[in-house]
Formats: C-alpha cells, structure tokens, sequence
C-alpha cells in the first residue's frame, strides 16, 4: 500500500529516472566510447556550469521565489572571464572578482525584493534586461 502511494506521488521523477536509464543503456549500446574516462569527464565539463546553476537555483525556488536573470548573469560573467584570462590576467584574480560581482548583482536584486517589496519576477526581468544589454555591449 505503502509502495503504491510513494509510485503516485513521485511518478514525474521516476519516470525522469527511468528514461534516464534508457537513453544511458542506449548510449552505451549504440556508441563504444561513451563509459569512457574521457567522455565522463567531459560530460562533467560541460554538466558543471549548470550544475552551479540548478544548485543556486534550489534555494530560490524552495522559497517560492523565481529568478529570471540568472542566465543573462552568467552571460556576463562567462564573457567577462574569457575578455580577462585572454588579457593575461590571473585566473584566481578573474575567479574571485568574478564571484564578488556575481554576488553584487544577486545582492542588489535581493534588496528591492527584500527591503523595497518589489515582486521578485519584476525585479530580475528588469535585472535580466540590465545584465543581458551589459553582456551584449
């Protein structure tokens, strides 16, 4: 009885879970090279800035809030990081900067949210149109 209620109330992620496994097997059939070292950690690679995302992500939505400027922050921040390391700057220098100022932006979205009461889905569609115009100039 147990079992079935937990089958109907996750039945969205088990069935995420289970055509994850398809795809995987299919892959694994179909291409030699895709449980190589090499393509795991490629796939890692390029999962990571994602990842970060979905991290960061979790704790606004598990407040009920919403964030539609994330992307266009990190559209600043990754064009930012390759004008800086091709300057020849320090990579932990470009990390740490990088990270304030990602910080920065958050933070002055989180004050008109917070402190202002401004409606979050306001606040970072403005926020959204601001950062994405810096990272196309």
């Amino acid at each position: 009885m147990m079992r079935n209620q937990f089958i109907r109330e996750n039945i969205a992620v088990i069935s995420i879970f289970l055509f994850f496994l398809v795809v995987v097997t299919f892959f694994s059939i179909s291409a030699e090279a895709f449980f190589s070292k090499r393509n795991i950690l490629n796939l890692l690679r390029q999962s990571a800035p994602v990842l970060i995302a979905a991290c960061a992500m979790t704790f606004v939505i598990t407040t009920k809030g919403i964030d539609l400027s994330i992307g266009s922050t990190l559209a600043i921040i990754n064009a930012l990081c390759a004008v800086l390391l091709q300057q020849q700057w320090d990579w932990t220098l470009v990390f740490i900067s990088l990270l304030v100022l990602g910080m920065f932006l958050g933070g002055i979205q989180g004050y008109f949210v917070a402190y202002e009461g401004i409606p979050a889905f306001i606040v970072t569609l403005a926020g959204m149109s601001v950062i994405r115009g810096f990272a196309l100039s």
